[in-house]
């Protein structure tokens, strides 16, 4: 082909042709660079990968554990939606090995790898959200849903402005008794009732080493 006097939008367009069957692998690593005939230069980055971030999927799954925190907070969600806290429900086992491989793999996943992952932790979040709370307390034994209602009720009561502080005392105390005797290990502990109660934050989310870890 005869290439003087072709502008640099007619190289930009072969450019971007070129682009279109070249294999997102090949852009891992490197930031390179290819010139046409000394006219445009342009970077193999934005043709092929327009979306390259390092940063990828980092605000999806930052605002998944944000709103699971949220819940994991709330002791009276977590005993009448107990399936989202307990990796024996196979939609939240999904959900926290996806959060486990995040935190663990995060460094060696490439940019859209990332993307992929957090869009998965996403779906798997609402899907072990959305059954934990069709299926409700109904997630617990038989013999403990009864009382276990009766526990969500007394915390329900204890967290609430109007009652009384003698009321509120009462009522976590009630509560803390049934979910002393219940024991089961995805229930809040009656030391974990009193500090979420006092407004404290919970230690760690599914997938986080420490609790201020990402």
């Amino acid at each position: 082909w005869a290439t003087e006097g072709m502008s640099d939008s007619f190289w930009g367009f072969i450019m971007a042709c070129v682009g279109a069957f070249i294999p997102a692998g090949l852009m891992r690593t490197g930031n390179h660079a290819y010139r046409a005939r000394g006219r445009l230069e342009i970077p193999l980055n934005s043709i092929v990968d327009r979306k390259f971030d390092e940063h990828a999927g980092q605000d999806v799954v930052d605002a998944v554990k944000t709103e699971y925190g949220a819940l994991l907070s709330d002791v009276v969600y977590r005993i009448e939606n107990a399936a989202l806290f307990d990796p024996a429900a196979p939609t939240t086992l999904t959900f926290t090995e996806l959060m486990v491989r995040w935190d663990n793999d995060l460094a060696r996943l490439r940019p859209d790898e990332r993307a992929q992952l957090a869009a998965d932790i996403r779906v798997a979040f609402d899907t072990a959200r959305a059954h934990a709370e069709q299926v409700g307390i109904a997630h617990l034994p038989e013999t403990a849903r009864a009382r276990a209602a009766t526990a969500a009720k007394s915390l329900r009561l204890a967290r609430d402005e109007a009652t009384s502080p003698a009321e509120r005392s009462t009522a976590t105390e009630k509560a803390n008794e049934i979910l002393s005797s219940l024991m089961l290990y995805y229930l809040p502990k009656v030391d974990e009732v009193a500090a979420l109660m006092g407004g404290r934050q919970p230690k760690a989310l599914p997938g986080r080493r420490t609790a201020g870890g990402r």
